[in-house]
């Protein structure tokens, strides 16, 4: 994964979770690569087409993590989603509730295919995964 990647978000640990609005996938592009987040672990932060609120926050950043201890990002997983106002920044950014908000555990991601021969390049400086 890199930035400008586009992914779907589908999936949830309920049958219609409220993050999907009523559909079976979400889009999203990757925005940023965050190192260093609990245990060192990366997460991704991705852009959606437009806000949502859930929970009184509205914005549209998702913040991404792996579900599993160990797992790696690759092109489909299981994630963990973060509803963000604005991209999280260090400290305890989490305790903020009115900016950012847990919304599912169980999320399933999948990298889409690029669409053209300029976003098929590679840079392997700010990539995750395979």
């Amino acid at each position: 994964m890199k930035p400008g990647d586009r992914i779907w978000l589908f999936g949830g640990w309920e049958r219609t979770p409220a993050w999907r609005k009523g559909t079976d996938t979400l889009e999203a592009t990757v925005e940023d690569i965050l190192v260093g987040g609990d245990g060192g672990e990366t997460r991704l932060l991705a852009r959606l087409s437009k806000p949502l609120t859930l929970n009184g926050v509205t914005g549209d950043l998702f913040l991404l993590s792996l579900r599993y201890r160990g797992a790696k990002w690759s092109n489909a997983g299981i994630c963990h989603i973060v509803l963000c106002a604005e991209p999280p920044g260090p400290g305890r950014w989490w305790e903020d509730r009115s900016r950012f908000t847990w919304i599912e555990s169980h999320a399933g991601f999948q990298r889409l295919p690029t669409n053209s021969p300029a976003e098929r390049g590679s840079d392997p400086e700010h990539a995750v995964g395979s």
